[in-house]
């Protein structure tokens, strides 16, 4: 039985599961600068968000 690649071509380890993710429990336990958000943002599965032309109190969005 042949496991198939989720990202044909692309580099073997985007194929290893990611036992830092916070769906398994994963946690950060420092980060030295939270300025621009928070360092739980770190462990979400979810893709960057960009928002052309927008800002926060902390810089471009």
């Amino acid at each position: 039985m042949t496991k198939e690649a989720r990202t044909p071509g692309g580099p073997p380890f985007l194929d290893l599961t990611d036992i830092a993710s916070a769906r398994l429990g994963g946690l950060v336990l420092g980060a030295n600068d939270e300025f621009f958000a928070p360092k739980e943002n770190l462990l979400l599965p979810a893709a960057p968000v960009w928002k052309e032309g927008e800002y926060t109190d902390r810089g471009k969005w």
